[in-house]
């Protein structure tokens, strides 16, 4: 026996785990409805443990197919034989920018104006952001694409280093980087479209509640940080 515990079984010992609800994002949580669609069931259901991973979202399609992921959150979600799909909000699309840049000093950036910009991309944040440019704006020709392995922040700080630009959706606002500025893009203002997806056969305790609720938070006006 060991000193200060009862004899047993190895497996007596083990912490009882809780109920978990595996959840994908590729969103900023700074701000949002995300954001307060999580805050909002984590007071409804206390009794639920929510695990987050921040990942690109080709990565939370193969894991909610696979069974690895619940839910997952993305922009342009699309259906399939196995994933249902439901399209929950839209944000608008900004340029993030150097606070020093010369466009900083505008309300709002006309695309025409980022000709010959150095875009930086990260599939942490918007995913394939020239798409959308293409379908919104048909203006991606004018920028220099610059993908970058690194995670939002990084890519923010290099921003405002000076390295070039980015764009970002409204819920990464709410985030504060020193040296940044964020300004929307004309013509943009629901260019981003998030869905939740989940397979189909995932029979999780939790998920229709929880799914319920984003539904019903997704109806509301936009919610305070």
């Amino acid at each position: 026996m060991m000193m200060g515990l009862p004899a047993g079984r190895a497996g007596d010992f083990l912490p009882v785990r809780p109920d978990v609800l595996r959840l994908g994002v590729s969103l900023s949580l700074s701000t949002g409805r995300l954001r307060a669609l999580l805050r909002t069931y984590r007071l409804q259901a206390p009794q639920v443990e929510l695990s987050l991973a921040a990942l690109p979202r080709d990565e939370i399609v193969r894991r909610v197919k696979s069974g690895d992921l619940d839910v997952g959150f993305v922009s342009h979600g699309e259906p399939s034989r196995t994933i249902k799909v439901e399209d929950l909000w839209s944000e608008g699309l900004f340029v993030v920018l150097s606070a020093a840049h010369p466009l900083a000093r505008h309300n709002a950036i006309d695309p025409a104006s980022l000709a010959g910009a150095v875009l930086l991309t990260t599939r942490l944040d918007l995913d394939a952001p020239e798409r959308l440019l293409t379908e919104a704006l048909n203006a991606v020709s004018t920028l220099a694409l610059q993908p970058v392995e690194a995670d939002r922040e990084t890519v923010f700080n290099m921003v405002a280093l000076g390295f070039g630009v980015a764009f970002t959706s409204a819920s990464a606002l709410g985030a504060y980087y020193p040296g940044i500025v964020y300004r929307p893009l004309l013509g943009c203002g629901g260019a981003v479209r998030y869905a939740a997806l989940w397979r189909d056969d995932n029979r999780h305790a939790a998920l229709p509640g929880f799914v319920k609720i984003a539904r019903a938070m997704a109806e509301r006006p936009e919610a305070s940080r």
